[in-house]
């Protein structure tokens, strides 16, 4: 069962947050007092979730959505008020925003065909970012911009043959993070936001799921071996680089959105497995009475 484990930049555990359920696609808010989780009921039949927060200072977490059919992939606004989600309610995935204090309705942000997942929320509140799978095929996804202001017309980031996501604005808002399999392999890239400008290779053998650090020095990712890898970011005026690539633990994440980093960049939180307990074992007696039978 998925537990939440907080661990240290060695590979330490060093705590837990809540009880272990069935949760994914986790996000610390920006103030990192709150974790967002998309959770599964094992009650309801299907793959029905909701999005959770957890407090966590206290562990105890509280549901934010109810509406029909299932809520995935949280985003955080730069302020912590407000959380966007993807949920089928309307028979697509669509984007829906919710107040993170429990207050109001869920509002649609955008909807069309093609299901759509939220990635990122720039720091200066304007944009979305968030993935889309076209509806002929589950390996077409792209990446668009949703401007939050005018008429809202959504906005092709990276619009491809291949397969992007797993993007993220970084901390100034000026760059976007994300994987592609262009290169026949997932590996993790950088490009100017909302550009023009080519790309960086900030992987060496893999990777998948970046996070930026929320100083913006440092590009986490998973490696291929499921190793968590921080790549040192360099900036040269309006050039960035990779300087150092060090791995500072084996993770067993997958390639769900199941880990973040704190603020301080010093804790790593991720979903990980915990082992069932095996069930006690049985004692047959067979013919039991042929005992008493004797007497």
């Amino acid at each position: 069962m998925p537990q939440l484990m907080w661990f240290d930049r060695s590979g330490n555990r060093i705590g837990k947050l809540g009880d272990p359920v069935h949760q994914f696609n986790i996000r610390l808010s920006p103030d990192g007092t709150k974790v967002a989780a998309e959770i599964y009921d094992p009650q309801v039949s299907g793959m029905n979730s909701d999005i959770w927060l957890y407090d966590v200072s206290r562990g105890v977490k509280s549901r934010l959505t109810s509406g029909p059919g299932s809520a995935r992939v949280p985003c955080w606004s730069p302020d912590g008020k407000h959380i966007v989600f993807s949920s089928d309610r309307r028979g697509h995935f669509d984007l829906y925003e919710k107040a993170t204090d429990g207050a109001g309705d869920e509002k649609l942000v955008f909807e069309s065909e093609d299901a759509k997942y939220c990635q990122s929320w720039s720091p200066d509140g304007k944009f979305l970012l968030y993935s889309t799978i076209s509806n002929d095929s589950n390996a077409h996804r792209d990446l668009w911009t949703l401007p939050l202001f005018g008429d809202r017309t959504p906005v092709p980031y990276l619009q491809t043959e291949l397969v992007e996501q797993g993007s993220r604005f970084s901390p100034d808002g000026k760059w976007i993070v994300y994987a592609s399999d262009e290169s026949g392999k997932n590996e993790v890239y950088v490009r100017p936001f909302p550009g023009p400008g080519g790309k960086l290779l900030v992987s060496a053998s893999g990777g998948s799921i970046p996070v930026w650090s929320h100083d913006g020095k440092e590009i986490f990712y998973l490696g291929a071996d499921r190793k968590l890898m921080a790549a040192r970011v360099k900036q040269n005026g309006s050039a960035l680089g990779i300087d150092v690539i060090r791995s500072p633990f084996q993770t067993n994440a997958d390639t769900l959105r199941n880990y973040d980093v704190s603020a301080d960049g010093r804790r790593v939180l991720i979903v990980t497995s915990t082992p069932q307990k095996p069930a006690s074992p049985i004692t047959v007696v067979v013919n039991w009475d042929a005992g008493f039978k004797k007497q």
